[in-house]
């Protein structure tokens, strides 16, 4: 399974188009898509969400406002469409079309948290009511808006004075209240009704996992969907796939190493030994999962149980396994943090990042092409799978 993440409203923008519509997902573009092996498109900020139309901007994000902001669970975004009162029809015809070429469609599902400027049949009932406290936005603008009571802020902040940093745009969802379990699986039951095949589940561990369990469960009864969960916490893992999610994601391991090379290279021994740390149990995770891979799929091939490979194929894929991820965690995975903390170092003595990668950056560029192309091979081969 191999997801593409396409975000319209940038996915079609030009210097004389500000903002991409369902149209630029086009015949040839999905094709070009599948050419690389994808089976679901992912459709990121298609619901209607915050943005210069229907929020203040003392509590929109940008002007374009941010795609998990939602204002409306049962609109489209208008901006995404060329006709904007047929802008569901636009949607639609945009799944018909990814689906006429044999792929599937996702779409983000925001479940924990709203624009504060929400239309629809919710009440303060759904929320977290701060009683008697004015919310303050944390906008030079934030004069501009009203909100009393205020309400909790989607990221947990319950305060009625969130900052910048927070998600102050958003108002955080009451799963305490049985209503907002009934309201939220309609919503889904909704989009399932527009073909939709799956949902990336923004921020899933925010929501009780027995609201998963129950709402999964009833929506399978009707549709065959896929749902991936956000989630960040390895020790709710386990209850997440238990509650009836197909996969689980998250940026933990190399993402955040990565980011603190770069971030903190220059601020002290302590964090760099946390990258350094970081690097290693990257390294050894690849690893890992590689070697877990091959033992519970080892006894499968072994036994005949994978339908339609041929024995030979088989032991040629699990070569494959194990030589691309000791390929990556032993040079690939160190090499890239290497070069962004030398990056990181460059920049903070201000020399010229231009003359760079060097020796190093060429070695990880060489190892990324190669693995790659193994990959490709393995993935076009006639007569493979």
């Amino acid at each position: 399974m191999i997801i593409y993440q396409l975000f319209p409203r940038v996915y079609g923008a030009t210097p004389t188009k500000r903002c991409g519509t369902f149209n630029d997902i086009n015949d040839d573009e999905i094709e070009r898509i599948k050419s690389l092996s994808v089976s679901y498109i992912w459709l990121t900020g298609v619901i209607r969400h915050s943005g210069w139309r229907d929020t203040n901007p003392a509590v929109t994000k940008g002007n374009a406002g941010s795609p998990y902001a939602i204002v409306d669970y049962y609109d489209i975004d208008p901006d995404l469409a060329d006709n904007e009162a047929n802008r569901m029809e636009e949607f639609e015809k945009t799944v018909e079309r990814i689906h006429s070429h044999g792929l599937k469609v996702i779409i983000d599902f925001v479940p924990n948290h709203l624009a504060r400027e929400y239309k629809g049949d919710f009440t303060d009932d759904n929320f977290y009511v701060l009683p008697n406290q004015k919310f303050v936005a944390p906008t030079e603008n934030g004069a501009d808006y009203y909100e009393f009571p205020a309400k909790a802020t989607g990221n947990d902040v319950f305060s009625p004075t969130p900052s910048l940093n927070d998600w102050y745009d958003t108002v955080k969802l009451n799963y305490g209240n049985h209503d907002t379990w009934r309201k939220m699986l309609k919503i889904i039951q909704f989009w399932c009704s527009k073909g939709v095949d799956g949902f990336r589940v923004d921020m899933a561990e925010m929501v009780p996992v027995e609201f998963w369990r129950w709402a999964i469960d009833e929506v399978r009864k009707s549709f065959n969907i896929i749902v991936i969960a956000e989630i960040y916490q390895p020790d709710l893992y386990q209850s997440y796939v238990e509650a009836g999610f197909d996969y689980l994601y998250d940026k933990v391991g190399l993402y955040n190493t990565l980011e603190n090379i770069y971030r903190y290279a220059s601020e002290g021994n302590d964090r760099m030994s946390s990258c350094v740390d970081g690097t290693a149990e990257v390294t050894a995770s690849v690893v890992a999962s590689t070697l877990t891979t091959v033992a519970v799929f080892l006894p499968l091939g072994l036994t005949g149980g994978m339908a339609g490979m041929m024995f030979k194929d088989f032991c040629l894929t699990i070569a494959f396994l194990i030589l691309s991820s000791l390929v990556i965690a032993l040079t690939w995975v160190p090499l890239l943090c290497y070069i962004m903390l030398d990056e990181a170092k460059a920049r903070q003595s201000k020399l010229d990042l231009s003359k760079r990668p060097g020796f190093f950056g060429h070695l990880t560029v060489a190892l990324y092409n190669g693995y790659m192309g193994v990959l490709s091979y393995f993935t076009y081969h006639p007569g493979r799978g």
